[in-house]
């Protein structure tokens, strides 16, 4: 056994038992009955974010996440998975919008910005002069959130980058 087998064996030694989930449930659904057995279980939350990257956004995994971030509201990786998942397929630019709204100032983290503006870029596709104004303004928001974080230098570089090519 290795350590990582260890280490879950661990941490998990100490959740609440109860009746197992019925064998229809859903993988999502599973995840959720494990951690609403330990609510603060910090690495059932962890592993249930885990087993969420990369699923398709549904109305389970959006309930999922939404459950995850009233524990955990100030984690920006949760929020950035949530977004990826509503910006892959299956998802709404609309959910990931209203994402945006809620995280942006209270969670202010580069990847969080650095999605921000992919998803600012992406909307004013083909917008023209009107696409340029608010890619320059996502970028003033962005940079002005998070412009002293050191790693912000690769949003320092591509805002240039932008003003030398309009």
């Amino acid at each position: 056994m290795g350590d990582r087998e260890r280490e879950r064996g661990d941490r998990h030694r100490d959740r609440p038992k109860g009746p197992p989930p019925a064998a229809t449930l859903s993988r999502v659904q599973k995840l959720r009955y494990a951690v609403t057995q330990g609510k603060w279980d910090v690495y059932a939350w962890a592993d249930a974010v885990e087993d969420l990257r990369g699923q398709p956004a549904s109305a389970d995994v959006r309930s999922a996440y939404e459950e995850i971030l009233a524990v955990m509201p100030s984690a920006g990786f949760v929020w950035s998975r949530y977004i990826a998942a509503e910006m892959g397929p299956g998802g709404s630019l609309d959910h990931a919008k209203g994402i945006f709204g809620r995280c942006l100032l209270s969670c202010p983290t580069v990847e969080l910005h650095t999605q921000y503006l992919q998803f600012i870029k992406r909307s004013n596709e083909g917008k023209g002069v009107q696409g340029l104004s608010e890619l320059r303004q996502a970028y003033e928001f962005s940079l002005d959130t998070v412009g002293q974080d050191m790693d912000a230098g690769g949003l320092w570089r591509e805002y240039v980058e932008f003003l030398k090519s309009t």
